[in-house]
């Protein structure tokens, strides 16, 4: 019997979530990782290599991969292709490895991993199962301004009187519950 194999393509942007949650799910499928690291030279150039920002990325993200894929007992495959066909070169991957599925992540109106014209791209022209995992956006603000919104109601309140004591601590302690979940 063959292991399911899903593929994680990756060109830019590590986010550990993104990679976290294709493991956790590789897991729940009883399935070995291949994690395709894609590092892209433009055509017409006279060297043929990728930017070192991008190997860089490469690097991390192999790295961050198979660690997480250590921590949650999943098989991984790393892979990294330089290619001058980013959307031709996954799915040609995504075939020569036999996968039965491709994990796509999308965040707010953004790609994760990818861009979002190579997201759009696969979801057309895919040559195996998607699977679209879509992240929380970046609409949440910074820890840094929650708290001085929090710091300028307690000033505010605490001018007006002892009795909005009471309500200034029920604020606190829902803001900070927010804080939490965030």
């Amino acid at each position: 019997m063959s292991t399911m194999r899903l593929l994680l393509p990756f060109q830019h942007g590590v986010d550990r979530d993104a990679i976290e949650q294709a493991v956790r799910l590789a897991k729940g499928c009883e399935a070995t990782l291949v994690a395709l690291s894609i590092l892209a030279v433009q055509s017409g150039r006279k060297v043929k290599s990728p930017r070192l920002d991008y190997v860089q990325q490469s690097k991390d993200f192999l790295v961050a991969t198979k660690h997480l894929a250590k921590v949650w007992d999943v098989p991984v495959e790393p892979f990294e292709v330089v290619t001058q066909a980013v959307e031709q070169a996954i799915n040609t991957v995504a075939s020569d490895m036999q996968c039965e599925g491709m994990v796509l992540f999308v965040g707010g109106t953004r790609g994760v991993l990818l861009s979002g014209e190579t997201i759009q791209y696969l979801m057309e022209a895919a040559s195996c199962k998607l699977y679209v995992m879509r992240l929380p956006g970046s609409a949440k603000k910074p820890v840094s301004e929650s708290l001085r919104g929090i710091l300028a109601r307690m000033i505010n309140r605490s001018a007006a009187g002892k009795d909005e004591q009471a309500r200034t601590r029920d604020v606190i302690a829902e803001e900070q519950a927010e804080l939490v979940e965030a």
